[in-house]
């Protein structure tokens, strides 16, 4: 995976995973070129994300011990977030889970490993935020 920036959407596969969560729950607006679009405007049925979240659940990795699996869960809690849908506490855990995951050794793998740990901590804390007032 490869990183431009300390932002949560700099790497490779990170938003743009987003797109698979969204097919796989069946919300997706299924636009033609879907490239074109935001992961907020593809989703034309938000209830309907959180509704079918087991669909995405059952391609999820189970345990958190990888990078791209620490990836996967954080991208789908951002998802959450963005389109201002309040995750189940399932994935708040995993999602914050993942964050904290990429806080380790990940982090320390960049240029500036505080900048990225920051952008991080303040996800995690969004997240939390977002879920207690959603």
């Amino acid at each position: 995976m490869g990183w431009w920036g300390y932002g949560i959407y700099d790497g490779d596969d990170t938003q743009t995973r987003q797109y698979d969560f969204l097919k796989w729950a069946k919300c997706s607006s299924a636009k033609e070129d879907e490239w074109n679009y935001s992961p907020i405007e593809l989703c034309s049925n938000k209830n309907l994300l959180k509704k079918n979240i087991k669909l995405i659940y059952k391609k999820l990795p189970k345990s958190i011990n990888h990078e791209d699996k620490a990836l996967e869960w954080q991208m789908l809690l951002a998802l959450f977030l963005d389109l201002k849908v309040k995750p189940p506490k399932t994935l708040l855990n995993k999602g914050v889970e993942g964050a904290k995951y990429l806080m380790g050794r990940d982090a320390d793998l960049f240029d500036e490993p505080s900048k990225r740990k920051t952008v991080l901590r303040n996800f995690i804390k969004k997240a939390e935020k977002a879920y207690k007032k959603l």
